[in-house]
């Protein structure tokens, strides 16, 4: 469980219990689970390990769409609860940071929703998505990004198609970053 403005947040761990309090409800069922923080990277965050049964015994069965998406709804809840709206302004310096991340964003989400059953997206038109100017050109952005790191090619100009393990190779290269940058802040100390 990552959020955004994790930092802000001033009891983590209850936050955390409190997303996992939501997922439960959604589940219709107590879960056993655990979680560290973890407060060495720029986005403070919670790895959470649940039991594989639900409160009868039986196997715990998650469906992948609320894993990949109800989860994230439910932490965002729980933080604008706790933090309040952003502003306009703070939501789009977050999508402009996402443009060049070296990790899965929520424009590569987006991203995936759009690509055909061959990985290509067309964005030749001014608007393609049905979303603000603003919107359209940080995913532009995010592929031309994407097509000059080696995760995407563009061909002709303006249709992109994404490497089928994009995302895989993203979040590989997030992991080794983690890991170095808690390493560089192990040798500081």
């Amino acid at each position: 469980i990552s959020q955004e403005n994790g930092h802000d947040i001033n009891d983590f761990q209850l936050y955390v219990r409190n997303v996992m309090g939501l997922v439960e409800k959604d589940l219709g069922t107590k879960l056993e689970w655990i979680s560290a923080a973890h407060f060495d990277t720029e986005d403070p965050h919670a790895h959470v390990i649940v039991r594989g049964r639900n409160d009868r015994g039986q196997d715990l069965v998650i469906g992948q769409d609320y894993i990949k998406e109800g989860i994230r709804k439910r932490a965002q809840e729980v933080a604008t609860e706790l933090l309040g709206e952003r502003s306009l302004e703070d939501i789009q310096k977050s999508l402009e940071k996402e443009v060049n991340a070296m990790r899965v964003t929520s424009l590569d989400r987006f991203i995936e929703k759009q690509a055909d059953a061959k990985l290509a997206i067309d964005v030749r038109a001014r608007q393609n998505f049905g979303q603000s100017l603003f919107y359209e050109g940080v995913i532009k952005g995010r592929l031309k990004f994407l097509a000059g790191a080696g995760l995407a090619q563009e061909n002709p100009p303006g249709i992109y198609t994404l490497k089928e393990d994009y995302q895989d190779v993203l979040s590989q290269i997030a992991t080794k970053d983690d890991i170095v940058k808690r390493l560089y802040n192990k040798v500081e100390l």
